[in-house]
């Protein structure tokens, strides 16, 4: 989908909402959902180079945004 449309659209939901961004990549969403009020955000990605990128954007804070390698088996919504 287009990044314009997505971010219109994720922009209603992110404020004081705790955020899982799968496959976070270089950050860019991630940070984004940081700019909408997002309360934290955890970023995961399964590449050591789109962690270390993100990191370089100092978004990786342990009361906002924590950073994670690695990947999911499962996801459950309570």
């Amino acid at each position: 989908l287009d990044q314009k449309f997505n971010r219109a659209e994720i922009k209603k939901y992110c404020k004081g909402k705790k955020v899982l961004d799968l496959g976070c990549g270089n950050g860019n969403m991630s940070k984004y959902f940081i700019e909408q009020g997002a309360s934290r955000v955890v970023g995961l990605d399964i590449s050591t180079n789109m962690i270390n990128e993100t990191k370089k954007k100092k978004l990786h804070r342990k009361d906002l945004c924590g950073l994670f390698l690695g990947t999911i088996d499962s996801v459950f919504q309570r």
